[in-house]
C-alpha cells in the first residue's frame, strides 16, 4: 500500500491511492527510491473532542537518502447545487455550474427510483441511468453509472475553476437481438462541492532517512466534536506521495 500513488481523493474514497506495479517492485527489490509506511492505515477512538496521539514508522526500502514530510487534511462539505427532471430515450439532461478555484473535489450524482421496470420485449428490465461530468473546456472528466439502484456518482478530484457541465441520460436496455430500448424516467441531480483544511501535527514534522533506516511518527489531533466517525488522510511526501487513512470516532 506504501508504493500505491495519491489520487487527491479523501482517505475513505481512495483508501491508499492507485496500485503503482513498477513502485511496488522497486519496493520489493530495494531498488530506486522507495519507503514503506507501518501500519498502512490507523483507527483511533476516544471520547468526544479529545486529543490523541498515534503513531506510524517510515522506513527507508529504497537505495537512496530520502527526505520525507507529512502533511493531514481533513475533508469538508463546501456547497450544494441541485436540479431535478424527466428524462427519455437518447435524451441528455445538461446542468451547468460554477466551480471556485481551490476545491478538493467535486461529485456529480443522479438519484431515481430503484424500483422502476420497463418492458423490453416482454421482458422486465431495471432502469440504467448515467451521470458525467465535463470540465470548463468542453473535456470529458468523468463517469459513473448505476443499473436498477436508484443512485450513481462520479467524482473529480482538484477541479479546475470554471464552468462544470454535469450530464444526465439514460443507457437503456439492449433486447436479444441487440437493440437498445428506453423509457420515460423522473430524477434528482445533485453537485457536490468539498474543500480541505489542515488537520493535526506531527513530530517530527520531516525526517531524512538512509537506505534501511526508520523513524516513528507520531501524529496528535482530536477526535469528531459530534458523536461519529471520520476519516482524515495523511500524505507522507517522499519520492512520491502515499495516503495513510485515519479514521476516528467518537
Amino acid at each position: 500500500m506504501s508504493s500505491a500513488r495519491d489520487l487527491g481523493y479523501p482517505a475513505f474514497d481512495q483508501g491508499a491511492g492507485r496500485l503503482d506495479a513498477w513502485e511496488a517492485v522497486q519496493t520489493a527489490v530495494h531498488s530506486g527510491p522507495a519507503f514503506l509506511l507501518r501500519p498502512n492505515s490507523l483507527a483511533i477512538s476516544r471520547p468526544v473532542a479529545a486529543p490523541f496521539h498515534a503513531a506510524f514508522t517510515i522506513t527507508n526500502v529504497g537505495n537512496t537518502v530520502q527526505r520525507y514530510t507529512m502533511d493531514a487534511v481533513h475533508s469538508h462539505l463546501a456547497g450544494i447545487e441541485g436540479w431535478g427532471g424527466t428524462i427519455r430515450g437518447t435524451a441528455l439532461a445538461p446542468f451547468n455550474v460554477t466551480v471556485r478555484p481551490g476545491l478538493e473535489r467535486i461529485v456529480g450524482a443522479v438519484y431515481w427510483n430503484s424500483a422502476d421496470r420497463f418492458l423490453v420485449k416482454g421482458k422486465s428490465d431495471a432502469v440504467f441511468m448515467r451521470v458525467a461530468l465535463y470540465d470548463p473546456l468542453g473535456r470529458f472528466a468523468n463517469y459513473s453509472y448505476g443499473q436498477g439502484s436508484g443512485f450513481a456518482q462520479v467524482e473529480v478530484a482538484h477541479p479546475m475553476p470554471g464552468r462544470w457541465t454535469l450530464v444526465v441520460s439514460e443507457n437503456g436496455r439492449k433486447d436479444p437481438a441487440g437493440i437498445r430500448h428506453f423509457t420515460r424516467e423522473h430524477f434528482q441531480a445533485r453537485l457536490f462541492t468539498y474543500g480541505s483544511q489542515p488537520y493535526g501535527s506531527f513530530s517530527p514534522a520531516a525526517v531524512t532517512l538512509g537506505p534501511g533506516q526508520s523513524a516513528p511518527i507520531t501524529f496528535a489531533g482530536r477526535t469528531p466534536v459530534t458523536p461519529g466517525a471520520d476519516v482524515v488522510t495523511v500524505h507522507v511526501h517522499g519520492d512520491h506521495t502515499a495516503a495513510l487513512p485515519v479514521a476516528l470516532t467518537s
